[in-house]
């Protein structure tokens, strides 16, 4: 599996895997780690659970793995299918990696729409952007969502303090309540195996803050709305998860639509420091 390196030329590389779903598997500034790593996970079949997994063209689970359209019934994994796909390698400079993702036989069996996603990830003056376009190559409106599912190393997931501008928190104990500006993290509670909040109506960049003085800002345009704070028991990272849409989105409605033909941009820009 062929891992490919970008650098802004001033401290900032990142290292991506593009037979791997095109995870960002590495992201470190001046030499040090943002983004947490599992090995054995990378070089299994199993879906990337480390790094920085692209989601497409669902975020979350469907209900019973399942969801219908025009009256015909389709299964699908957890977050689709593009975060388990090999992708094309377009371009490699030193700066930029371009990746092409298109509609074969094997996702048509899932998802029946023709389709192209182009990610650009470029290193620049101390940050990492993911461009992405979503295209509809077939004759009929196509449903999708898409996100992120960044998972950021730390010793404890509770050291890490989240600056948003979410106006509702959904914490998964406790439901939902108003917020507006101001910082969040997630507790562990004894004996429980996770546990997670979902950020909603998300307006302005998003700050995660280290205890051991890093930072990472995060940008983005506004189809990522809905940001989730995940952690598990034992683990080495949070995850926050830039997205747009919810779980079963293609069951319930809450999903974007490309006309055929039409295009979508979208970014999220990460830049790293240290205090």
């Amino acid at each position: 599996m062929k891992a490919y390196t970008i650098t802004d030329g001033a401290g900032l590389q990142a290292v991506i895997l593009p037979e791997k779903g095109a995870t960002v598997v590495a992201l470190n500034k001046d030499g040090v780690e943002y983004l947490y790593r599992d090995q054995e996970n990378l070089l299994s079949a199993e879906r990337p659970r480390c790094g920085i997994p692209f989601l497409f063209p669902i975020f979350g689970r469907l209900q019973n793995g399942v969801y219908t359209w025009d009256g015909r019934e389709y299964a699908m994994a957890i977050h689709g299918f593009a975060h388990t796909s090999a992708w094309q390698v377009a371009e490699h400079t030193e700066a930029c990696l371009k990746l092409v993702l298109e509609s074969r036989e094997e996702t048509l069996a899932v998802y029946p729409f023709r389709f192209r996603v182009t990610l650009e990830i470029v290193a620049e003056e101390g940050s990492l952007t993911i461009g992405q376009t979503y295209e509809n190559l077939g004759d009929s409106p196509m449903p999708y969502n898409y996100g992120f599912h960044p998972y950021f190393l730390t010793e404890d997931p509770e050291e890490i303090r989240v600056d948003t501008t979410a106006q509702t928190l959904f914490d998964f104990a406790e439901g939902a309540k108003p917020f507006g500006s101001g910082s969040v993290g997630v507790t562990m509670a004894p004996g429980a195996p996770e546990a997670g909040a979902a950020l909603m109506g998300v307006t302005g960049p998003t700050a995660l803050n280290w205890r051991d003085g890093r930072t990472l800002t995060m940008e983005f345009d506004d189809s990522f709305h809905t940001h989730v704070l995940w952690a598990q028991a034992g683990k080495r990272f949070l995850c926050v998860e830039p997205v747009n849409g919810s779980a079963n989105g293609l069951n319930t409605g809450n999903y974007l639509t490309l006309l055929p033909g039409q295009k979508k941009t979208a970014f999220v820009r990460l830049r790293p420091e240290m205090r």
